[in-house]
Parts: structure tokens; C-alpha cells; sequence
């Protein structure tokens, strides 16, 4: 449980990172890709 939470902990800290400094580059490429892969799965 605490691997898990210090994963999340890691992931949040990136994700406001890249907000910061990318303006949110990597999070919307990821979040296209997870939402090409749900149209291909037929989610």
C-alpha cells in the first residue's frame, strides 16, 4: 500500500510539472493516447 502511494504521490508531482513548466505538453500527448486505445479496445 505504501509503494502504491508513493507512485501516485510521483505521478501528481509530474503531472503538476509538466502543468508548470511544458504547459501541459505530456499530459494531453498521454491523455490522446489512452483515449485512441479505449476507441481501439471498444471501451
Amino acid at each position: 500500500m505504501k509503494g502504491v502511494l508513493l507512485a501516485v504521490g510521483i505521478l501528481f508531482v509530474l503531472y503538476v510539472a509538466d502543468q508548470h513548466f511544458n504547459h501541459g505538453q505530456y499530459t494531453d500527448a498521454v491523455q490522446r493516447m489512452a483515449a485512441q486505445m479505449k476507441h481501439s479496445f471498444g471501451v
